[in-house]
């Protein structure tokens, strides 16, 4: 089972993720993989699982990603989250730490964000959208 962080820790490793995108100007492809399922989620009503259990840490996820865009975070959040944190991690944080979160990563929205993370972004949700016209 992932750590269960505090909302110190989970911004750090958002704020990590931002500059270790920006230092290398790419997202490694099982990165890229878990940022498609993510927009995918977003974009439809989650698929059956395979428990229930899985099923409560889909939804808990899903309902965190609509959390950021609630706050016009911006689908880079979205990518800095599910890089950063992953599934696992933010279905697992204290709901307390899961809500405020979001509004975290806006006040320091102005830090984290650049062309090459924007860029990005915007690649993996053509792919997204191209695979979900299909």
């Amino acid at each position: 089972m992932p750590p269960i962080l505090s909302l110190d820790d989970a911004m750090t490793k958002v704020s990590k993720t931002a500059e270790t995108i920006r230092l290398r100007g790419n997202i490694k492809p099982h990165e890229e993989k878990r940022i498609q399922e993510a927009f995918a989620l977003l974009a439809r009503e989650p698929a059956s699982a395979p428990s229930a259990k899985t099923k409560g840490r889909r939804n808990t996820f899903r309902d965190f990603l609509i959390k950021l865009n609630d706050y016009n975070c911006g689908p880079q959040f979205v990518v800095l989250c599910v890089v950063g944190l992953g599934q696992s991690v933010i279905a697992s944080m204290k709901e307390g730490i899961r809500l405020r979160l979001p509004p975290e990563i806006k006040d320091h929205a102005h830090t984290l964000t650049g062309p090459v993370l924007q860029r990005l972004t915007e690649d993996c949700l053509k792919k997204v959208f191209a695979s979900l016209r299909q």
